[in-house]
């Protein structure tokens, strides 16, 4: 859902001139903010990764890809 706050929603349209020099990164440690059911099954999928490493030990890698705009 970040593309739908400020300034990210210009990036997504492509209004770079509107884009501020200076502006909040999203990074790893980010809230996560699903925008569909894709989404929220992969935000589960890394809360049941984290579950198995800390009641099992098991070594669990999840990773977050970015959308991107053509």
């Amino acid at each position: 859902m970040y593309e739908r706050d400020h300034p990210y929603d210009y990036i997504v349209r492509g209004e770079y001139d509107k884009v501020a020099a200076a502006r909040p990164q999203i990074t790893h440690r980010s809230e996560i903010r699903p925008d569909g059911y894709y989404g929220i099954s992969k935000a589960y999928g890394e809360a049941m990764g984290r579950f198995y490493q800390e009641q099992h030990g098991l070594s669990v890698i999840c990773l977050r890809i970015g959308s991107v705009q053509r």
